[in-house]
């Protein structure tokens, strides 16, 4: 790269030079004194991309007593609809608070009244008191099932909130919601009426999320001669498991190789392959897929366009494998004398930044672990 302003040139043409230092950076994977040339996040990086969106919200009711039933809230349909091939979760926010009735306490003083408190999703105790129940009904009539909240806690102390692990809706479903009652401590039937021994207030909220892209996949080096090994690996956004079914392999039209699973269940959350032709991995878990592509090629060039500018000027960096352009993991920017930081935080997969001196840029097509 050679800088240039006016008409006087600062440096001396090297145009060969980049396309001999990108290419064995590129082959022999290591690093030069440089300044860091910040490249975008590669598919399945640590960045979250996952997608939420809300697909409808319940309020769960409750009686100002528990004299009907304990105030059960029998499980009923909530009008929130599911589509059919939806990932979502489904999420309870809230309390339901219950105090001592004082009108009954002065029919029945001798009465215990040990549910007074605050409490979440989970309820009041081991008796499942106050405990939120969740449903998926199908609306073709094919079945309803339970929806759990894992790790839920009861009594005053536990959360406010809990969430469904991410479900998958095989055909459209309605998700239904209620809650159990509270047994009371005394008889609620009084003689001047069926009175109820504790009183009850809830803001309660059951909330259904459709969820796309929490499961990401990185290839391993992203670029191959043929038949090397590439180590594929899954993450799944929130940290929650992954549950692989299968990895399925996919070549690229008119590559070697046959498709076909590449990995099976027990291979969490990594899969190695040995490569013989361009084409994509896709991993199936329970909560989504991914997918991760690997270029295989035999020659590899770093083209810089153009080589002689002006101060800031923009110049466009592109990686080709076998004359066709593909993404890399790294750039590295090797300066002349005077400092320089391009970026290439956008680079997709060329990469465009202005320079201010002359210098090198080298890429890596693997993954630094």
């Amino acid at each position: 790269m050679i800088l240039g302003t006016g008409r006087r040139s600062l440096g001396v043409a090297r145009v060969a030079r980049i396309v001999l230092v990108a290419a064995g950076l590129a082959a022999c994977n290591r690093d030069q004194p440089t300044s860091p040339l910040t490249s975008r996040p590669l598919p399945g990086g640590a960045a979250s991309r996952t997608k939420v969106t809300t697909l409808g919200t319940y309020s769960i009711p409750i009686p100002g007593t528990s004299a009907d039933n304990g105030g059960a809230q029998p499980v009923t349909n909530t009008g929130i609809i599911v589509p059919a091939g939806t990932y979502y979760r489904v999420r309870v926010n809230g309390t339901t608070t219950v105090s001592t009735n004082p009108v009954f306490a002065t029919i029945v003083p001798y009465a215990t009244y040990e549910w007074d408190g605050t409490y979440g999703p989970g309820g009041a105790g081991g008796y499942s008191y106050l405990l939120v129940q969740l449903k998926a009904r199908n609306t073709n009539g094919s079945g309803t099932n339970p929806i759990n909240l894992p790790n839920l806690g009861y009594g005053t102390s536990a959360p406010d909130s809990a969430r469904s692990d991410i479900l998958f809706a095989n055909t459209e479903a309605e998700i239904q919601a209620g809650r159990n009652g509270l047994a009371c401590s005394g008889n609620n039937s009084q003689g001047s009426g069926n009175i109820g021994c504790y009183l009850l207030s809830a803001s309660q909220t059951v909330t259904v999320e459709a969820v796309s892209d929490i499961i990401h996949e990185v290839a391993n080096p992203v670029a191959v001669h043929p038949n090397q090994q590439v180590t594929f690996t899954a993450s799944r956004d929130d940290g929650g498991p992954l549950n692989i079914n299968t990895w399925y392999w996919q070549p690229d039209t008119g590559q070697p190789g046959s498709p076909g699973t590449a990995c099976g269940a027990f291979q969490n959350p990594t899969c190695q392959k040995q490569v013989g032709g361009s084409g994509t991995m896709t991993v199936y878990a329970t909560v989504g897929y991914a997918t991760a592509h690997v270029t295989v090629y035999t020659h590899f060039t770093l083209v810089a366009d153009p080589t002689t500018v002006h101060w800031g000027d923009t110049v466009t960096f592109t990686p080709n494998y076998d004359g066709v352009s593909g993404a890399v993991a790294r750039w590295r920017w090797v300066q002349d004398s005077t400092p320089d930081s391009p970026s290439c935080a956008l680079a997709n997969p060329a990469c465009k930044t202005p320079i201010h001196a002359s210098g090198t840029v080298g890429v890596h097509r693997n993954v630094r672990r």
